[in-house]
């Protein structure tokens, strides 16, 4: 036979002689159920609902952290920048290398300095000169202040003179001239005649007297002579005196009034002209006085910017090119061509920074969601990224009550550590936990147990109760974290709080 149908034959023998395998007697119907069973079906209670979910309250420790990623910037540290008072040309004929520490005092950067030593001494040589003319212009300015009275008395008296001698003129000494010069001319004539009648007298006398011809020609010849010189006399003191009446006594009238118009003008211009003159020279001395003045201030600004040249360290330290801001060294490249030979240093702006080597704090920026729980004064720990094991104190110093950019502020972090940080330097990267609230016995509850309703905007939860209900409970919050809630008031240690908000027409007995 083959093995299969032997094999079939053994399973059918060990099932029918298994008690196991016998079938289970079939129920009876439930009509046909005993009496004791009924009674049985009868005490049987329903399943009990499932308690919902809960948190416990408990006091523990409580506290809010702040992470922030910084950068440590040098608090320690001496900008440098030129600030001359007059000289801009400031060229480098060398300065330091960055990175050389150096100490207080020292010279850094060394400027070509010819042009300002020779500007410094020609103005040290006009001070000479202006002061000499200073001193002429106040011995002028003396003075004329000392001639303008005598120079206005003697205008005046020039003119008082002129009008006594137009009015004498024309009162007197015309008539006079007039007179004089017809006397004159009334003169000559009687002069003429005069010897007229005497030549004619003695030709006749000499016709009847016994002289010698020889004495009467004399006599006669000199008497003739008379007569000539008398007429020709006569003729001149005529000429000349129609001359005076009709030419030159009217001219003396003419220079009589033009001299005392000329004087009257010349009071007049020294009435005028000398306080204007008075005033200009005053004015002259005052501007020597300025610019004396501006000589010497001039000269003082010089002699302060000659006292950079060279540049020295205000401070012991390490020099940098530029300035730092804001974890960065900012213009460094551009400060580093300017500074070579031959190049022209930059006024008015940080070129030099010297930093103390250790002198470190930390700059960050806050976001908006934590600036409002951080306080100066908060302390907290920085850890440098370089050096992950190292843990230095560090406290919130500042923090900006504007914002540096939308949604961030700017905040400075300061080392308390009493050990210097070594291996450190700015602009290297470091992080920040700050530890801004902190409780050491505090009942929390998960965010999500809080619940407000749109018509009750108070705050509550659902306690817990041992028959199984909830009861909805106000409750005052305090600090929150993502995680957790601070309860000042409404709920007490041991009590535990629904994680969901319960179905109240469900909520029923539960054991």
């Amino acid at each position: 036979m083959p093995k299969l149908v032997f094999a079939s034959i053994a399973i059918a023998i060990l099932s029918a002689a298994s008690p196991q395998a016998q079938e289970p007697p079939a129920p009876k119907p439930a009509d046909e159920a005993t009496p004791e069973e009924k009674s049985e079906k009868k005490s049987e209670k329903p399943p009990e609902a499932p308690r919902p979910a809960t948190h416990k309250v408990a006091p523990g420790p409580f506290k809010i952290e702040v992470s922030l990623s910084g950068i440590f910037e040098p608090s320690g540290k001496a900008e440098l920048a030129l600030h001359p008072k007059a000289w801009s040309q400031f060229v480098v004929e060398r300065a330091v290398e960055p990175g050389t520490e150096v100490n207080a005092g020292e010279p850094i950067i060394w400027f070509e300095t010819e042009k300002i030593d020779e500007e410094i001494k020609d103005l040290q040589a006009g001070q000479e000169l202006g002061r000499v003319n200073i001193e002429l212009a106040v011995e002028d300015l003396r003075s004329f202040e000392a001639s303008m009275p005598l120079d206005l008395a003697s205008a005046q008296r020039a003119k008082t003179n002129a009008e006594v001698d137009l009015k004498h003129f024309l009162d007197v000494d015309r008539q006079l001239q007039e007179k004089s010069v017809r006397n004159s001319m009334e003169q000559s004539k009687f002069n003429l005649e005069y010897a007229a009648e005497e030549l004619r007298q003695l030709e006749k006398m000499y016709k009847a007297d016994e002289l010698t011809e020889e004495t009467e020609e004399i006599i006669l010849t000199r008497t003739r002579r008379e007569v000539d010189s008398a007429r020709f006399s006569l003729e001149v003191n005529t000429t000349r005196g129609e001359h005076s009446l009709r030419v030159s006594i009217p001219r003396q009238k003419e220079t009589h009034t033009e001299n005392l118009e000329r004087q009257s003008k010349n009071l007049e211009r020294v009435r005028a002209s000398h306080p204007l003159t008075l005033a200009k020279k005053r004015l002259d001395l005052e501007k020597l006085n300025q610019e004396a003045l501006k000589s010497r201030q001039r000269l003082e600004k010089l002699l302060h910017d000659r006292e950079l040249m060279p540049l020295k360290a205000p401070a012991a330290g390490i020099v940098y090119f530029g300035r730092f801001s804001r974890g960065k060294w900012v213009d460094a490249p551009v400060v580093t061509e300017q500074l070579r030979r031959g190049g022209s240093a930059p006024l008015h702006q940080v070129i030099i920074t010297i930093v103390e080597p250790k002198a470190l704090q930390v700059r960050v920026e806050v976001a908006e969601k934590d600036a409002g729980q951080l306080l100066p004064g908060v302390e907290g720990t920085v850890t440098a990224t370089s050096y992950p094991q190292m843990r230095l104190k560090a406290k919130l110093e500042r923090l900006s009550p504007v914002p540096l950019a939308p949604s961030s502020f700017d905040a400075t972090i300061r080392i308390v550590s009493p050990e210097k940080p070594l291996g450190l330097s700015a602009a290297m990267a470091c992080s920040i936990l700050l530890v801004p609230y902190r409780m050491r016995e505090a009942l929390t509850v998960p965010p999500g147990v809080i619940f407000e309703d749109d018509d009750d905007e108070s705050p509550h939860v659902f306690v817990s109760k041992a028959d199984g209900t909830s009861e909805k409970r106000p409750i005052e919050r305090g600090r929150q974290t993502e995680k957790l809630v601070e309860v000042l008031r409404g709920l007490s240690a041991g009590e535990e709080v629904l994680l969901q908000k319960p179905d109240l027409k469900q909520e029923g007995p539960r054991k």
